[in-house]
Formats: C-alpha cells, structure tokens, sequence
C-alpha cells in the first residue's frame, strides 16, 4: 500500500562551513575584535546545529551570549535569539523555536538590518510549514517574497521559492509546486550552494512521488548522490528512508529493503530517534510485501516502544495504524480492530482528523472482511458523519472569525469616537475659562487665534486631501500589481497545462510500441524531448505487402514550434505512405518536401528556412533488402562489430536551393543480426563530460559498436544511462531520439 510521504524538511540550510571549522576555532585562540569574535562563534554555533553536534552548538552559543553582553548591541542578540530558534527548531519544539525567531526579528529591527528581519520571516515561515499549517506558511511567505525580490539577495529569494514550492506540494498544487522549487534549485545552483540545492532535489523528488512519477524521484535523488555534498545528518536519514519508500512503489523490494536497513543503521549512528521510528515503519511495509510478516511486526513493536519513551503522539499514532494494517493481511482482525481505535484515541487527541479518517477507514475494511456487516456499515456511516463535521466545523470556525473581526472593529470604532468626545469637552472647558478670566483681551486674541486657527486648518485640510488621495492611488496601483500578477501567475499555469495537454496529443500520434514490433521485435526507442513537447518524432508503417517503412525526423526548433512541425510531418507521411499507397524511399522524401514547402508557403529565397532532417527506411522482408534515403540524417549500420555510415543527402526537408533536386536512394542486402540505428543531432551534440564538451557523433558510433550484441531493451538502458552521465548537471540542450532496429 502506498503511503503519503511525511513534510520534506522545510527549513532551508546554511551554506556548510564543515570544512572550515579548525580554521574558525583556531581564529578564535588569536587577538581578534569582539565584533569579529562574535560573527565566528554565531556561524559554528548555526553550523553545529545543523550538523546534528548540539552540544558543541550549545558551547559556542555560551560563548555568544558573553561577548554580545559585553558589545550590548542590537545585533549581536539577534543573532544568539536566531540561533535559539534554530535549536528549538531542530529539537522539535516549535513554540520555543518561533518565540525566539520573533525576539531575533525585533532586535533585527532595532539594528534597522533589513536582511536579518526578511531572514528570520523565513525562518518563522519555515516552521508554521513544519507543523503542517500550509496556510500561514504560505501567508508568511508572500509577505515577503516581493521584499527579497526588490533587495536583490539571491540566496532568500532562492529559501522563499523552496518553502513556497513545498506549501503547493502539500495542498496537492504540483505544477506550482515544481515551478517555485526548480527556480530555487536554479538560484542555488548559480550561487553554488550545493546544500541548499540538494534540499531542493529533495523537494522535486518528493513531489514527483506525490504525482506517482517514481523514476522521475530517483532521478532527482541521483542527481543529489552525483553532487557529492555533505549533507546533514536529518537531511540524509530522510533521503535513505525516502528512497526506500520510492523503491517500494517500484516493486523493487530488495532495493527498498537494502535503504531501509541503511536509514536504519544512519538513524542509529546519529541518534535520532524520530527518523529510526519511521526507517522502522518503512521496512515494516516492505517485510509485509515481502511475506515476512513476523519481521514486519518486529519492527512495529521497536517502533511503539521508542515512539513511547520519547513521548510522540504523532509517532506512536503511526506505529498503531501500520501495526493495524499489517494485522489486517495478517487476517488478525481483532488485533487490528483494536490498534485502529488505540491511534484514534490519540489522533483525536491531537485533532489530527485525516488520519483519524484513515482509521475508520481501516476498521471499516477489517468489518468487512470478518463479514460483521452491521460494523462494517456503521464505520462507513461514521466515515461520512465525521466528513460532514469536519466541513461544518471548518465553515463554523470561518464564520467565528469574522464576528471576532468585526466585534473588533466595532469596539475600537467606539472607543475612538469616546477619545473625541473627551477632547472636545476639554477644549471647550479652556475656552470658557479662558473667556472668564480675561475678557475682552482674551475675546480679541481668540479672534486672532481663530483667523490663524482657520487658515491653518483650511491648509491642513487641503495638505489631508492630497495625502488621502495618494493614500487611494497607492492602494489602487497595489491592487491592480497584486491582479496583475495573480493573472500573470494564473495565465502561466494554463499555458503549461496546454503544453501538457499538447505533449498528450503528441504521445497519442507517435507510432506506438505494437507498430514498431510488428517492424522488428528487436527494436528500441530512445526519445527524451527538452522541453514538453518535441520537434523530434519519430513514425513507422507496416504495409499489406511485407513491406516496413520507417522513418525518423528532427523539425526545425523545439518545445511548441518543433512540436507543431512534427504533427505536420507525421501527418503528411501518413497521407504520402498509407492513403496514396507509395513505397519508395526517395519518392517518399520528394513528396514530403514538396508537401512541406506548400504548407510553410516557403516560395522565395529569402524565406525561413523552416523544415525538417529525416532518415527514411524501406525494408523488403520478401527479399530481405532495405531502400534508404535521407535528408541530413544518415544510416548506420553494425555488422560484425563493424560501423557502416550510409550518407544522406546534404539538403533538408524545406526549402533550401532555387533549382530543387531530387533525393537518392541507397539499397542494401540485409544479413540476420544486423543493426540499423538511426539518430537525431540531439545525442551527439549534448554538452558535458568533464570539460563540458560535445559529445560528438564518433563517440556514438563507438557507443553503438559496444552495445549492439546485447538485447535491444538493454541497449535502450545503457544509451540512456550514456547521455545521462555525459550531460550530468547541465541543461539538455535539444530533443534527442535514437532507434535501432534488429533484422
């Protein structure tokens, strides 16, 4: 059964000063400034928390709080409250850790430090998230992000993004979520701060695990290994754990046993308590997958027993309800009835209402099974009731909101207008006395008074009319910003859905895995657009007279231009092949450009060149002989560990010369176990290896003459893992496709 994965770790981390330590402790031992002293001792303090050593943080925080005492500035105790935040923080205790967050804020304010003040939003922000409010979290974020967006620091903007991507994961919003975390991986990685961008490959995998896309989450995680960080020792113990979990949903159960006894033995290692209850848990799953169900409860039990001496709720809750589960394939319906309502107990304890649902849930099915249909359908019927309560509760306290606000706003509007009324019966008090005691000199000089009273109140008045229309102005523009870029963000997430949506179309079009079987059972395709959608397409037909025809094709551009051009290519065969029933490779090619040149309307020489490079195959099963023409895009053939090229015409599809030439053609005689490859530029023009160079069409061939006596599927793995490997972190630079054939 899958599992939702717990909260990634939201708090962004400090650069790692792991390797500079010694030298920051023996800088320490020489005559430096207590201001200088007092930046060293709070970055080991910050470094050792979050390398899991909070007893040497706890040290150096001593040390902190005695020189800031003796500096008594501002900023020297923000920066001891930001790193009680951070203890508390990663103790688990998150009323202490934003307590001490917001006193670190207010001595920021005291300073005038802007940057320290946005630094500890995040932190605060960070927290809220922690402890699953998604919703303050991303309030506490939007807050500030156009604040770090106008100063320009890089390294908050990149923590902001990450945080707000792992909000939209948790309330399901993954496109969003992939949006904010990959601009944050990409602001990290230009900065360099491999920490934090492992973190964000944490949040990509976990999101793609959220979406099902489990390759896509070893991908991530793998790219995490290649970047050989050292990470911290919560942040590692979630990868193993997380990995285990991953590979569970594959089906790769020795995998995910092999991370789950890492995890284990990790969490052991650093002592911490609250990932070895999960590593548990984990391998728990995996051994009741596997039939090892005794295993399974073993692990359980040590669950429930640490999760009880170090006083989790939450924990101990989990351990109830997976106990519960594996009770239920046990078929210990008893014992699993009685675990359900042991984690209710405490999961209503602590308002947790999905995992209470979760429960009832569980009892209902464990009824069902046992055939008690009268509980079976009363857990159900309790299922919906709490449904319903909670959406009454959730709108009840919604409205209990509003009435507080506005029994606020009547209160203070009373005694507001209280403070006037006792204002004016004092002025009106001195005046009378003042009219008392001096008579007619005092009428003249409050005659005096008030002709000066009125000029300066009708220049009050108008000076108040100005700044009030200002007020109004400032707050139409801000709405019409926060409109405009609420649209801004809204038109985005339909033009990436429509690219989505286009990638469907795209995949339904292509000639699928049936067609080409029935050209070769040996056969692979490797097809990795750069964008969503490709200008690289590839196309095959198998004709009623034994015929193959095959084909694949590189458009001009990529993304939505080259995918618009590949459905006009891919359609145009169709007609040419299948409709008007032509099989000759040269003649194909011909009526395809002729075909391409009317659809572009490409009649000048001073047109775009817009068009297309094809290899095009023919092969004769009856005689076993292949006809090849192409455009741009030769043929390669291996035969006894031998590469044979077969050249291509040097125009492409589209308009090239004013007098158009016609395309050759180029026949073989094929021989059992030979094959045939063909490949857009997109493989050997990738940048990367070591000096970020280009992977080169020799080295290709080298590839293909290695791999072609392994099975196709496998050859398939190896070019893949190839172009992986070589490209490494730097970006795709086009669509790829590669295929290969077998006779």
């Amino acid at each position: 059964m899958k599992k939702l994965f717990c909260l990634l770790f939201f708090f962004m981390f400090f650069i790692s000063l792991a390797d500079k330590t010694d030298s920051l402790v023996a800088l320490l031992k020489t005559n430096i400034p207590d201001t200088l002293r007092g930046e060293i001792l709070f970055s080991l303090a910050t470094n050792f928390e979050h390398i899991g050593k909070p007893e040497l943080a706890e040290k150096y925080r001593g040390l902190l709080f005695v020189v800031i005492k003796k500096l008594n500035q501002p900023k020297g105790f923000a920066k001891y409250y930001r790193t009680l935040g951070n203890k508390y923080y990663y103790s688990r205790d998150y009323d202490l850790s934003i307590k001490n967050y917001e006193k670190s804020a207010e001595f920021y304010t005291k300073a005038h430090l802007s940057n320290g003040i946005i630094a500890c939003r995040i932190d605060i922000a960070g927290v809220f998230v922690e402890k699953g409010d998604m919703k303050k979290g991303l309030e506490e974020n939007r807050k500030i992000i156009s604040l770090i967006e106008k100063s320009g620091d890089n390294k908050m903007l990149s923590d902001v993004y990450g945080n707000i991507g792992i909000c939209f994961s948790n309330i399901s919003k993954y496109d969003s979520a992939i949006y904010y975390t990959t601009k944050a991986a990409r602001l990290n990685e230009d900065m360099g701060n491999l920490n934090s961008m492992a973190n964000n490959y944490c949040g990509l995998a976990s999101i793609n695990y959220n979406m099902n896309q489990f390759r896509m989450s070893l991908y991530y995680l793998n790219k995490i290994n290649k970047s050989n960080t050292n990470l911290p020792p919560a942040l590692q113990n979630w990868i193993y754990g997380f990995t285990a979990s991953v590979y569970t949903n594959l089906e790769q159960l020795d995998s995910a046993l092999f991370y789950c006894i890492k995890a284990i033995e990790y969490s052991k290692k650093t002592n911490d308590r609250y990932s070895l209850i999960n590593a548990l848990l984990n391998q728990a799953e995996v051994y009741n997958k596997l039939k090892k169900n005794k295993l399974a409860l073993d692990n359980i039990q040590q669950a429930i027993s640490l999760s009880k001496a170090i006083e989790s709720d939450a924990l101990l809750a989990k351990a109830y309800t997976t106990y519960g589960s594996v009770a239920t394939d046990l078929k210990l319906y008893n014992e699993a009835i009685n675990y359900f309502n042991l984690s209710n107990e405490l999961e209503i304890k602590n308002n947790n209402s999905s995992n209470v649902l979760q429960n009832i849930k569980g009892s209902a099915k464990v009824y069902g099974l046992m055939g008690n249909y009268k509980q079976h359908s009363f857990f159900l019927d309790s299922l919906i009731r709490y449904k319903d309560r909670l959406n009454e509760t959730e709108m009840a306290q919604h409205s209990k909101e509003m009435e507080i606000k506005h029994e606020t706003e009547k209160k203070d509007l009373q005694i507001e207008t209280a403070h006037t009324h006792i204002l004016l019966e004092e002025e009106k008090n001195k005046q009378k006395e003042k009219v008392i005691w001096f008579g007619s000199l005092a009428l003249i000089v409050t005659l005096i008074l008030g002709t000066l009273a009125y000029f300066n109140f009708r220049k009050f008045k108008k000076a108040n009319k100005t700044i009030n229309s200002q007020n109004v102005a400032l707050s139409i523009q801000k709405k019409e910003v926060e409109e405009q870029k609420y649209l801004v963000e809204e038109k985005q997430k339909e033009i990436i859905d429509s690219i989505n949506y286009a990638k469907r179309i795209q995949s339904a079009v292509l000639t699928n895995d049936d067609v080409w079987t029935k050209v070769s059972p040996e056969h692979f395709v490797l097809f990795k657009p750069k964008d969503i959608v490709s200008g690289d397409f590839y196309w095959a037909y198998n004709t009623p007279n034994n015929r193959s025809v095959f084909a694949l094709a590189d458009c001009t551009g990529h993304g939505v231009p080259g995918g618009f051009m590949s459905m006009l290519g891919n359609s145009f065969l169709n007609e040419i092949v299948i409709e008007n029933k032509i099989f000759s490779a040269p003649i194909i090619l011909n009526k395809l450009r002729e075909k391409i040149i009317n659809a572009l309307d490409q009649k000048g020489n001073d047109q775009q060149k817009d068009g297309m490079d094809i290899a095009l195959c023919v092969w004769n099963k009856l005689n076993n002989t292949l006809e090849y023409a192409g455009a741009n895009n030769p043929l390669m053939l291996v035969r006894n560990n031998i590469l044979s090229e077969l050249k291509a015409d040097k125009m492409p599809i589209g308009k090239y010369l004013t007098d158009t030439k016609p395309f050759n053609s180029q026949t073989i005689q094929l021989q059992p176990g030979d094959c045939l490859y063909m490949s857009t530029d997109g493989f050997p023009d990738q940048f990367g290896g070591p000096k970020g160079k280009k992977l080169k069409h020799k080295q290709l061939e080298k590839l293909l003459i290695e791999v072609h006596h392994i099975p196709m599927r496998k050859q398939l793995d190896a070019l893949d893992k190839s172009f992986l490997d070589w490209k490494g972190d730097l970006e795709q630079i086009d669509d790829v496709a590669v295929i290969g054939i077998r006779v």
